[in-house]
């Protein structure tokens, strides 16, 4: 369900531009999405609205994204208000058929997350989490509600004839484990779900600690929950109540201890950087999530820091 009736629960001025604001929308399942709209509509709470979320392509061949509206993140379009009853699928009206890519967006130098601050006067103090970076291929599985495992590549869609290193085999081998996973979704009131992660191990490169592996697994750093959703789940201990780990698939868990960037502190923002160097220096010549789940020694490609934030719906 890409396009549906659903209902505006919170409406906020966009703090960059008069002429938008920013919206909050729940489906009938609770999952929420936020979506940045300019003043051609103006909906309230409890207003019924057509929403079309990012991933889906339009009978009129435009392609929905995760935009940057001055800003804010907007995953999605409101198309305007729904005569149908809330929580409608109107997928089959407004959307050309098929199965949508969601993909894993591109990891941020922190010099481009500072110049973005800079470009937008929005400057804050945000706590960062730190993840082992495993050298692998960047993948993604769709469970969708209906049954199906559908895997991706960082960029598209694949499958077992337009293959990436192997993954949709691999993902077609293990559809026993999928069908449990989406199972524990289910069991948990979720709807479609996508799993991001590494796909890693043996084959698939060469130059870290993790290709010393015996076997090809497929190592979780994030579940996106509801498809196009953005309720994104990067707490290691979450994401265990969904997925249990197995000898094919993996959570990779914290490193380290958590550091706050005052982005509006220059001077600060400097030794903080300079520490993250140093703890990347620290665990490069061996990498300890693998040595601790595997046993493993060997090189670590490095760290990986996300954002911890209050609100799920900014990801």
């Amino acid at each position: 369900m890409t396009v549906l009736s659903m209902k505006c629960i919170s409406v906020m001025d966009h703090p960059n531009a008069d002429a938008l604001k920013i919206y909050e929308f729940q489906d009938i399942d609770n999952s929420k999405i936020q979506v940045v709209a300019n003043l051609e509509n103006v909906y309230k709470p409890g207003d019924i609205v057509i929403v079309v979320k990012a991933g889906s392509k339009l009978k009129t061949g435009e392609s929905i994204k995760v935009n940057n509206v001055r800003g804010i993140k907007s995953y999605g379009m409101a198309l305007g208000f729904s005569s149908e009853p809330y929580g409608t699928d109107l997928t089959d009206k407004y959307c050309n058929p098929g199965v949508y890519f969601t993909g894993w967006p591109s990891i941020e130098n922190l010099h481009n997350v500072y110049d973005n601050a800079l470009e937008y006067n929005n400057f804050q103090k945000i706590t960062y989490r730190a993840k082992c970076k495993l050298d692998g291929t960047n993948a993604g599985v769709q469970l969708l509600t209906d049954g199906q495992i559908i895997p991706q590549s960082r960029s598209k869609i694949i499958s077992i004839k337009d293959d990436n290193l192997g993954f949709a085999k691999w993902c077609t081998d293990k559809k026993e484990l999928f069908s449990q996973i989406r199972k524990k979704a289910t069991e948990k009131g979720y709807g479609d779900i996508v799993l991001f992660g590494e796909f890693c191990g043996k084959g698939i490169q060469k130059r870290t600690s993790i290709s010393k592996l015996d076997r090809k697994i497929l190592a979780i750093f994030a579940i996106q929950i509801g498809l196009n959703i953005p309720h994104l789940e990067i707490d290691p201990l979450k994401i265990k109540e969904i997925i249990p780990e197995s000898n094919d698939i993996y959570i990779i868990s914290w490193y380290g201890n958590k550091i706050i960037l005052d982005f509006a502190n220059k001077e600060d923002l400097k030794k903080q950087v300079d520490l993250i160097n140093q703890e990347i220096e620290k665990i490069e010549p061996c990498d300890p999530w693998v040595k601790d789940t595997f046993g493993i020694e060997g090189i670590c490609e490095g760290l990986v820091y996300y954002p911890i934030l209050d609100n799920d719906i900014n990801i």
